[in-house]
């Protein structure tokens, strides 16, 4: 009984919450190239990247589902004081903290004062390209 419920607790309409473990980049120089078969339309994948003085640094990337790649820091602009970051669901990123859900085609967009913290990529054929001045932004979100 108690499996039962924590199998259907991790899965949203058949689809599993994802969070908050990160495929790690490893050692970056100028800029940090993302293959985009890995991230097909209407998923959303997390990332992480140490800077230049070694912060681990977390982010979001989300294709929506008319092909866009949007990205954030695993961050929210209100709730990065405790460190919570945010976790998938369905078709839907959500703060870990305070709940609030924002659907992964509109993740850039904020509820009240809880806000998906900006981050700049951008995608030059099938590649995603963040640089690392933009991963050191983040930094002080973590």
């Amino acid at each position: 009984m108690v499996i039962s419920a924590l199998v259907v607790g991790a899965t949203i309409v058949g689809r599993p919450i994802i969070g908050p473990g990160c495929t790690e980049l490893g050692t970056i120089a100028d800029t940090v190239y993302i293959s985009g078969a890995e991230l097909p339309r209407g998923t959303a994948k997390f990332y992480c990247a140490r800077d230049r003085a070694g912060a681990l640094v977390r982010f979001v990337l989300a294709r929506t589902t008319d092909g866009q790649v949007h990205s954030v820091f695993d961050a929210c602009g209100q709730c990065y004081r405790f460190h919570k970051g945010y976790m998938v669901a369905g078709d839907y990123l959500i703060c870990r903290l305070c709940g609030n859900r924002y659907h992964l085609d509109e993740i850039q967009k904020g509820l009240a004062s809880c806000v998906p913290a900006p981050m700049h990529t951008q995608v030059n054929g099938g590649t995603i390209e963040v640089k690392v001045a933009e991963i050191e932004k983040g930094r002080p979100l973590f």
